[in-house]
């Protein structure tokens, strides 16, 4: 059976979200489906967001010993000109190589479930990602998209076609 691998970034103000994700992922992931759970706490200035984590990881029931968490400082050197979004991205991307898995979920600290959920809930039998398209005339990031576009010889007709979030 094909099993994923979780990442998730969690920062101090992440906490509660964290746990909501946590007791979630107890109560909706089927038994089996869960390789490893990686949590990279991403505290610049202490430990909030590890401690936390490290005294309710009770909150994953049954995945709690699936769980490995990592500070930020573990993986990697953030420049302090890297805002928190990219270095957010680039832990995100850290914590999935330090996984080791082959079939990679990364979530937000703020992303819960509310149903049943297994290995199909993310990946089709061929081993293909699920995804939401949808039109990108009417998406926030159109402009960014226009000029990456341009920037790496893509025609400009690929706005017209649906595709997946970001």
């Amino acid at each position: 059976m094909r099993q994923i691998d979780f990442i998730t970034v969690v920062q101090e103000a992440d906490c509660l979200h964290w746990l909501l994700q946590a007791r979630s992922i107890a109560k909706y992931a089927a038994a089996g489906h869960i390789r490893s759970i990686t949590i990279v706490a991403n505290d610049p200035d202490g430990n909030a967001s590890y401690d936390y984590v490290m005294a309710n990881l009770e909150a994953y029931g049954a995945f709690a010993a699936c769980v490995t968490i990592y500070k930020a400082a573990d993986l990697m050197k953030a420049p302090e000109r890297m805002d928190g979004w990219r270095s957010q991205q680039v832990l995100k991307l850290l914590g999935g190589a330090a996984s080791g898995g082959d079939w990679l979920v990364w979530l937000d600290g703020k992303n819960h479930f509310l149903l049943d959920f297994g290995f199909d809930a993310f990946f089709t039998e061929d081993g293909r990602a699920r995804t939401i398209y949808m039109a990108k005339k009417r998406r926030h990031d159109r402009r960014w998209l226009a000029h990456s576009l341009d920037y790496f010889g893509v025609s400009k007709a690929w706005l017209g076609k649906p595709g997946p979030l970001t």
